[in-house]
């Protein structure tokens, strides 16, 4: 049976070693093949990555799609038939969290000190997908992604946090100490703010 989730990942390099171990632990688990958009090219800027992006989203023949970064992440479990329900469950968008809001600025209010939105990794249905990245391109004047996307959650934009971890972990802001806990029930590690250990975690889960 075919998969019904295409995985898509930022990948701007021609060095494939950057993001070996989301490779590596995709293929343990038997996550369907990686789309690596962006291989082989230089970033141009949200800008023009968004619309390219849009324009990708609306070829592919799935009904849903799990963007991640590439350098900074790895899959320690995969269930397609779970991550369906995640996604349904969650009126068809749900996207990653972590500690700490970043950037720190007023549109982090709307947290009131709960877990606050990690772009670089969401997943729904595409045309879910889709709304969200013309969304954000009409806040493409403003801050970076992260914020642009703090300032769409404060509108009320239907989306659902992650805040249970249940798919993505952000291992920064000192999280790193509590993942092991979390190994059997979320899908994917995030390595983001520059967040050491990615080597020795990844290890850990391809000798498992």
């Amino acid at each position: 049976m075919s998969s019904q989730v295409t995985i898509l990942s930022g990948a701007f390099t021609s060095d494939p070693s950057k993001y070996q171990w989301l490779l590596k632990t995709a293929e343990k688990f038997g996550v369907p093949p990686i789309q690596m958009f962006g291989h082989g090219r230089h970033h141009p800027g949200d800008a023009k990555v968004i619309p390219e992006i849009i324009t990708h989203l609306r070829s592919i023949h799935t009904k849903y799609v799990l963007c991640t970064d590439a350098y900074d992440t790895m899959f320690c479990r995969w269930d397609e038939h779970e991550l369906i329900l995640r996604i349904e469950d969650a009126s068809g968008l749900l996207i990653s969290t972590e500690t700490e809001c970043y950037p720190p600025g007023p549109w982090c209010d709307v947290y009131g000190g709960r877990a606050a939105i990690n772009g670089g990794q969401f997943c729904g249905t595409v045309p879910r997908v889709i709304g969200l990245l013309r969304e954000m391109e009409r806040y493409d004047h403003i801050g970076n992604c992260q914020e642009r996307l703090h300032r769409i959650y404060g509108t009320g934009y239907p989306m659902k946090l992650d805040a249970l971890r249940e798919v993505f972990y952000s291992m920064s802001g000192g999280q790193g100490d509590r993942a092991e806990e979390y190994l059997s029930e979320t899908m994917m590690l995030h390595f983001n703010g520059r967040t050491p250990g990615i080597e020795g975690w990844a290890a850990k889960v391809l000798d498992a």
